[in-house]
């Protein structure tokens, strides 16, 4: 589990700023 959470934050940079992207989306649309 935690390997792969390690690999998700290394080689995924562009979905954790997808993931702030939505959760602003989502904060102006309430």
């Amino acid at each position: 589990m935690v390997m792969t959470r390690m690999a998700i934050y290394v080689g995924g940079p562009l979905d954790g700023e997808q993931v702030s992207a939505a959760r602003r989306q989502r904060s102006a649309n309430n």
